[in-house]
């Protein structure tokens, strides 16, 4: 069209051209002409004056969906930095937090990340990616600064399985830290854990901490293992059911230590029966 427009202009002066050159011999006066070739011109240079704003405008257009394209790759570009910028503040807040933990500990500990989760969800279990090399191998504790994790169920050079407190495969020896009464904290595959051999005579009510003993040769004495939520006396059965909620967040769980020196543990006292 804006060709078209060009074309309809260039006849225009032409034939004005022409007029003018041939007045000697020409039967019609020049004016003539110009009343004829006038208008065309007009029309013709408002067509190609409204072509050419057309096509400027789409080439702004076109210039301005570009730069907005690019503000937006830049925009996203910036959200992507600023998220990996927070995600390595919480990740050196986390670490900070455990390695400060780390120096309470008794023996040596090695951090480790958790780089996978078992997809069964009656097994609760996840791997880390330090192993035999790192002085992991089975049987270690877990802890974090929130408490105790758990046990570490198989090893191989670069990784390891870490059985988590809550699954229903694990057991730790356990006291309720105000009242002193003794059991064992077992996992159910679910969100909280049952303390299990507590006597209808033992004093623990909803609220108390439930803490390490160290009994058992696995954890340090004195780490947090949850909180009761439940008490129930079953009856006329001889323990009572209590229910704890774990310290430890397993579903944000992401790092952890392992105590690759094993504790030396506490002599047991004989089990109440």
């Amino acid at each position: 069209m804006l060709v078209i427009g060009g074309i309809v202009l260039v006849a225009a002066n032409l034939l004005v051209i022409a007029a003018a050159a041939r007045r000697s011999v020409s039967a019609l006066p020049v004016g003539v002409f110009l009343e004829i070739a006038a208008p065309v011109q007009a029309l013709a240079a408002r067509a190609l004056g409204a072509l050419r704003a057309s096509w400027e405008e789409y080439v702004a257009s076109g210039a301005a969906a570009r730069e907005n394209r690019e503000l937006r790759r830049r925009l996203e570009e910036l959200a992507g930095r600023e998220a990996e910028r927070r995600e390595l503040e919480l990740e050196n807040r986390r670490l900070k937090e455990l390695l400060a933990f780390k120096a309470a500990l008794p023996g040596e500990a090695v951090a480790a990340r958790v780089i996978a989760r078992d997809p069964a969800a009656w097994f609760k279990t996840v791997v880390l990616d330090k192993g035999e090399e790192d002085g992991i191998r089975k049987g270690l504790p877990a802890v974090t600064a929130r408490g105790a994790v758990g046990q570490i169920l198989d090893a191989s050079p670069r990784r390891a399985r870490l059985l988590l407190l809550i699954d229903y495969n694990s057991a730790a020896d356990a006291l309720v830290q105000r009242s002193r009464a003794r059991g064992v904290l077992k996992g159910t595959s679910g969100a909280e854990c049952l303390l299990d051999y507590l006597q209808h005579a033992d004093d623990v009510q909803p609220g108390d901490a439930v803490i390490t003993s160290g009994f058992d040769g696995v954890y340090p004495k004195g780490l947090l293992l949850g909180t009761v939520s439940a008490v129930d006396f079953q009856g006329s059965d001889v323990f009572k059911e209590v229910r704890v909620a774990p310290a430890v967040d397993f579903d944000k769980l992401e790092e952890v230590l392992v105590i690759v020196a094993r504790p030396v543990p506490a002599p047991a006292p004989p089990r109440r029966r």
